[in-house]
């Protein structure tokens, strides 16, 4: 592995649930020569798992195994991986929920994540993990945010959406509908404001635009609807205002996304997961991603699951899971221009 500071930055990219289509979006994804260009990649993962599925989508790699990342030689046409799991690997049921994928997926962020801790990768890129084979496998997790925040004892990491170059964010995020109104409190909004505003400045923004979501349907009817924009919502935004930031808000959650697109903002800060998610999903997935802040790294995954009706098809779309590197690339740039 070559010492130039000017070479691009080395970038994990973790297999997923390999009962699902990860294998096969990462295929697909080093076959675009250009897109791949940003980065030094090297796969974690199954070299037999990853071999065998890129070949059923035609998609075929040259693998070569490498027990450190120093062995790496980022040859075109050639894919450097690591490989935790040798020649006698459990593979797991195709297209289904099955807890050895699970498994599967977790260790290979394990192992990327354990890079990171030593400071020797700037990035990593995942291909989707299934929540229900992650739990079964015995990870007793939420979600893989909770996981990697313990792995790597990191504090309060944070869920961003990409969609089509603007981020979105939550004030809550993976908890019953039941229990998001006593989170929204003035404090909580600031927070992921500011948590907004880091990493647009991350991504280049000097000035970046942010507008903020209302919690209840007509931002309240002036209480009529709930409290919450009047007591919470909006106090956060002025406050932010007055700081000298162009944060605008809050505005009903069913007219925010034409709004936000249309007049060139940057950030939307949303109440709850559904609120950033339906939208950014009706989108399409092209040009979105879900990305992680405040692991010892950047992270991001594609804004799909792990679609087990597709594997084998070759209809796979590889284009969000580029957009969940073209990320980690930006935000690991600016780690080191920091």
């Amino acid at each position: 592995m070559g010492s130039d500071v000017m070479a691009p930055p080395l970038i994990a990219l973790t297999l997923g649930d390999v009962s699902g289509v990860g294998p096969e979006l990462i295929a697909l994804a080093l076959r675009r020569q250009e897109d791949i260009a940003i980065c030094r990649p090297v796969v974690i993962g199954s070299a037999k798992i990853f071999a065998e599925r890129a070949e059923a989508v035609a998609a075929p790699v040259e693998v070569r195994v490498i027990g450190d990342l120093d062995e790496a030689r980022f040859e075109p046409g050639v894919v450097d991986l690591i490989d935790p799991f040798g020649s006698n690997v459990e593979v797991p049921s195709v297209g289904q929920v099955d807890p050895a994928a699970g498994k599967f997926a977790a260790r290979c962020l394990e192992v990327a994540f354990e890079l990171a801790l030593e400071g020797r990768i700037a990035g990593v890129a995942g291909a989707p993990l299934n929540k229900e084979a992650f739990r079964r496998a015995g990870y007793n997790y939420i979600d893989e945010i909770a996981f990697l925040s313990e792995f790597t004892r990191s504090e309060e990491p944070r869920l961003f959406g990409v969609l089509r170059g603007m981020m979105t964010t939550n004030v809550t995020l993976h908890i019953p509908f039941k229990d998001v109104p006593a989170q929204i409190t003035q404090p909580n909004v600031e927070a992921s404001i500011e948590a907004m505003l880091a990493v647009l400045a991350k991504a280049g923004k000097s000035s970046p635009k942010v507008i903020v979501a209302a919690l209840n349907p007509h931002n309240g009817e002036g209480g009529l609807f709930g409290n919450e924009e009047i007591d919470f919502i909006r106090p956060a935004v002025e406050a932010k205002r007055a700081a000298g930031f162009d944060i605008t808000g809050p505005f009903p959650a069913d007219t925010l996304f034409p709004m936000a697109l249309a007049s060139g903002m940057d950030g939307v800060v949303c109440m709850y997961h559904d609120q950033a998610n339906i939208a950014r999903k009706l989108g399409g997935f092209t040009g979105s991603a879900s990305a992680f802040i405040g692991l010892p790294v950047p992270y991001a995954t594609t804004a799909h699951g792990t679609a087990f009706d597709l594997v084998g098809t070759g209809k796979a779309d590889p284009s969000s899971f580029l957009t969940a590197l073209s990320f980690v690339v930006d935000q690991s740039q600016a780690r080191t221009d920091a």
